[in-house]
């Protein structure tokens, strides 16, 4: 439920960011936020964590389903060489904060959306 409130209120690119943190476990701001599109494999369901942006070293994630279509829209719209570029310029946090408020979330950091996905997974 609270999942799909937050995803309700989240216009792009973050909805798509949230996706990847749930659905990959990627921390937001040091392995989603400089996700470059050559680490994406869409044909290989496959993304690639790089080295220098993680704390354990370089990993593949597979891409579940449910990022498939999110993903390759937002690098579609993303002219650079990164997956989430925004022409508003506002921060990712401010965003993120002010969805959580619009969804009634207290106490959801971007972090919690790791720990639903190795949550999920240690479940599976």
């Amino acid at each position: 439920d609270e999942e799909e409130r937050l995803l309700a209120t989240a216009s792009e690119p973050l909805e798509t960011i949230i996706l990847v943190a749930i659905y990959a476990g990627l921390r937001v701001k040091s392995e989603a936020l400089t996700l470059k599109k050559d680490s994406v494999d869409l044909r290989r369901r496959q993304l690639t964590v790089q080295a220098a942006h993680s704390k354990t070293g370089a990993r593949f994630m597979p891409i579940a389903s449910e990022l498939l279509e999110p993903l390759r829209a937002q690098m579609d719209k993303s002219k650079g060489e990164f997956v989430f570029e925004t022409a508003t310029g506002v921060p990712y946090r401010w965003a993120f904060e002010t969805a959580c408020r619009h969804a009634e979330l207290s106490d959801v950091a971007p972090h919690v959306l790791r720990h639903t996905f190795a949550s999920r997974l240690v479940m599976n």
